[in-house]
């Protein structure tokens, strides 16, 4: 039985080596379920897009809609052309998608605010006919319908020159608009968006014939590298925007076909067949199907166990249901018609716990799995697998910087901030008795007072942190947990006697219980640092590495303190303080933080 629970050395691999979202301009991946609209449906004729949880909604729009003539009279340039291009774009459908979802519409629409929207134009057998009247050479294809339908060799000339005018187009126009949550990869040999390219016998020889007459090894070969090259034209035209690739068998099946369609998998999830990902390119398949429960259905083959830990990608990834849960809901499971048959079934739920175990972070829903006759039971549902799907986001990422600013919620503390203050301070300093004194003692972040050394070496609870270090004193990290992985510092010193000692960073959980509520995370230190007179030290503390996942709860938040041993001391006494102000020079990056 193939029984599906993603938990234990599984669960913690996958977190250990996953991304994190950071506060760019690139933008967060999408998630929750995504109502999908059929290539009829419209912002204004779905009946479910008002429906209350969901977190978006998929636009299909095709190039002869965009794009239905190069030429037409009253052409705005920067509005609806390309500026000094004179092309003809209408965005029309896209633009009232946007304007209903930002509340901006004119006219009524029958969509929540504040959802987000994920779009993809095809092309294809959607290839308007001006692009053939230039000169694009065609192939007459059988489609999915059975119709025989034309579309552009994906290697021609004159058709490339057009769709990546379109794309740089579509770029330009979406890329910064926060509202467009999600772009999919399109015209690299489709005839429609999923990766099905060919799949009637004849075709795939024409085809294949064609890509030899055209320089190419085979139909194989010239996919791929046409593949390539339309999936660089989208990064480049859409640089902060996830775009996915939908998958799929290019010639309809067997094994070559998967070779290549994993081939693209790998390249738009990595950059290269070899390189490294780069967190905004993601894959989507067309064919999710949904796994009964293995607790309610113990004998159903497959079934899903979820115990609610997430499960991290390096990329963005979500999957659409194969159809919607109709009449015929048997074949909505996975294997069709299963014995036994969930009873009842709870299809939204059972198709959403299969994507989340997957690790993916949202699903494409069609609208009468979303319809209110569904009662309010299918509303709860809806929230609950938005939760559980986003907690296979990336975690957020997190560099605290060491301010001069006291913290509101512990006066003896200062503030850790995450926006760079900008201004170096060395001026806040504590006295070294001097003496040749050795010994330790906590470095107090708001300075002041004759430093007391307790002879030994620190640790990471000794001496007990006193509240004097610094505070990351927002609310952020309550309900959540820092991930497991490594925190790298970057710290200096300024020291006014020469000496020799050596520097402790300690990090800790602060909760609001008082003194003994300091639990400790861990100690990145250097020793033994000779350190002359009137001198700013630049310190090479050690990385915390593998550092086990962390849970705050109300009222914790992240502390830390700096612990200096002198063994070797001064004779005279002498000012030492932490430099603190510049993000470059004065911060701690952590693995990040996570929903719990």
């Amino acid at each position: 039985m193939n029984r599906h629970c993603f938990a234990g050395l599984l669960f913690t691999t996958l977190v250990l080596g996953a991304t994190t979202r950071s506060a760019s301009a690139e933008k967060p991946w999408l998630s929750g379920v995504v109502h999908l609209l059929s290539g009829s449906q419209t912002v204004r004729t779905s009946e479910s897009l008002g429906k209350a949880g969901v977190s978006a909604f998929r636009v299909r729009v095709s190039w002869d809609q965009v794009q239905p003539t190069d030429t037409p009279t009253g052409c705005t340039p920067g509005v609806n052309c390309t500026p000094n291009d004179g092309t003809y774009y209408d965005w029309s459908i896209i633009d009232d998608a946007i304007a209903c979802v930002n509340g901006t519409s004119s006219s009524p629409c029958n969509v929540a605010t504040g959802q987000k929207l994920s779009v993809s134009i095809s092309a294809g057998v959607n290839t308007p006919q001006w692009v053939y009247d230039a000169g694009a050479e065609p192939i007459d294809v059988v489609t999915s319908g059975n119709d025989v339908l034309p579309m552009p060799l994906p290697w021609d000339s004159v058709y490339k020159m057009k769709w990546y005018a379109l794309i740089a187009a579509f770029g330009a126009r979406y890329d910064a608009n926060p509202t467009v949550a999600q772009v999919f990869f399109s015209g690299h040999g489709p005839q429609v968006l999923e990766f099905h390219v060919v799949t009637d016998e004849e075709d795939i020889i024409e085809f294949n014939s064609k890509a030899m007459e055209a320089g190419y090894m085979d139909k194989s070969d010239a996919i791929r590298q046409v593949s390539v090259e339309v999936v660089d034209k989208f990064v480049e035209a859409f640089p902060n925007t996830p775009t996915l690739f939908t998958g799929g068998n290019p010639w309809g099946g067997g094994m070559e076909g998967d070779d290549d369609e994993a081939f693209v998998d790998t390249y738009v999830t990595s950059g290269s067949p070899d390189g490294i990902e780069d967190g905004i390119r993601g894959l989507c398949k067309s064919t999710l199907k949904a796994w009964q429960s293995c607790d309610e259905h113990p004998l159903a083959d497959p079934c899903w166990e979820d115990d609610g830990a997430p499960v991290h990608k390096l990329y963005p990834s979500g999957d659409q249901a194969i159809q919607q849960s109709t009449s015929n809901i048997r074949d909505f499971y996975a294997p069709e018609n299963p014995v036994p048959f969930p009873t009842p079934p709870v299809p939204l739920r059972d198709l959403c716990e299969h994507e989340a175990i997957s690790g993916g972070t949202y699903v494409e829903v069609y609208a009468y799995d979303l319809a209110d006759a569904r009662g309010s039971a299918n509303d709860a549902m809806i929230e609950l697998m938005n939760a559980r799907l986003a907690k296979n986001l990336p975690p957020e990422s997190l560099t605290v910087i060491f301010s001069n600013t006291a913290a509101g919620t512990l006066g003896t503390a200062n503030q850790f901030v995450t926006t760079d203050p900008g201004t170096e301070v060395t001026n806040v300093n504590s006295t070294y008795p001097g003496g040749n004194a050795t010994g330790y003692a906590i470095i107090p972040a708001q300075g002041g007072g004759t430093l007391s050394l307790t002879p030994g070496t620190p640790t990471a609870t000794t001496p007990a942190a006193d509240g004097k270090g610094w505070l990351w004193d927002v609310t952020t990290l309550e309900g959540k947990k820092l991930v497991a992985g490594d925190f790298t510092p970057l710290l200096r010193i300024r020291n006014q006697r020469a000496a020799t000692l050596s520097v402790y960073l300690r990090l800790f959980k602060r909760s609001n219980a008082g003194p003994s509520a300091y639990t400790s995370i861990g100690v990145m230190s250097q020793t033994g640092i000779s350190a002359g007179a009137n001198s700013t030290i630049i310190l090479s503390l050690s990385t915390l590495t593998t550092v086990a996942a962390v849970n705050f709860s109300v009222g914790d938040k992240l502390y830390a303190d700096v612990v200096i041993n002198w063994t070797a001391g001064a004779g005279q006494t002498g000012n030492i303080g932490i430099v603190r102000g510049l993000a470059a020079n004065e911060q701690i990056a952590t693995p990040g933080y996570d929903a719990q």
